[in-house]
């Protein structure tokens, strides 16, 4: 667990070119559960959020804010949808240079591993793995990832369970020369 907060101080100390990068994100689909009557249901949830990465090269340290939507409603009849927030920070891997080319689109391949919590201080642990696709000489470009969040929490005090989800974001970092 340590590592996820000194290996972007490792990469930094390798590389004087630096990242800032902000992904504005949000969660479709996926297995979001919470527990009624004894069973876990699948709910519809809707996540929106941004996420900042500060570092080398090769990626850093990843900072991410969430706010989460749970429809309640076919759980529970006439409930009001329950809101979360999640915060998390770890480390994310971003290429500057991309992985591979299709065309003229720059293909980098990422990955984010981070520990959490949300609005009622439940402890998660959250990893992301994808592609962003963006023009050869910028990072600004469409993300498309696998969301991954493990640990209990609960939700409009319905417990929840380890759930994923496909993330799409939109990238905004710098361009390279």
């Amino acid at each position: 667990m340590v590592f996820l907060f000194i290996a972007p101080l490792l990469l930094q100390a390798q590389d004087e070119q630096k990242i800032r990068l902000i992904e504005l994100n949000g969660d479709f689909g996926g297995n979001y559960q919470n527990e009624y009557n004894g069973a876990f249901t699948s709910v519809p949830q809707h996540g929106f959020g941004i996420n900042t990465t500060l570092g080398s090269k090769f990626g850093g340290l990843f900072g991410s804010y969430t706010y989460r939507l749970t429809d309640m409603s076919d759980l529970v009849p006439g409930s009001k949808n329950p809101v979360s927030h999640e915060f998390f920070m770890g480390s994310r891997y971003y290429p500057m240079i991309p992985t591979f080319l299709v065309g003229p689109a720059a293909v980098r391949l990422t990955g984010t591993a981070a520990l959490g919590f949300d609005w009622n201080f439940d402890l998660r642990f959250m990893y992301q793995a994808g592609i962003e696709i963006s023009p050869v000489r910028t990072t600004i470009g469409i993300t498309i990832q696998f969301y991954n969040s493990l640990g209990k929490f609960s939700t409009g005090g319905y417990p929840g369970q380890s759930f994923w989800a496909l993330r799409l974001g939109l990238m905004i970092g710098p361009s390279m020369k």
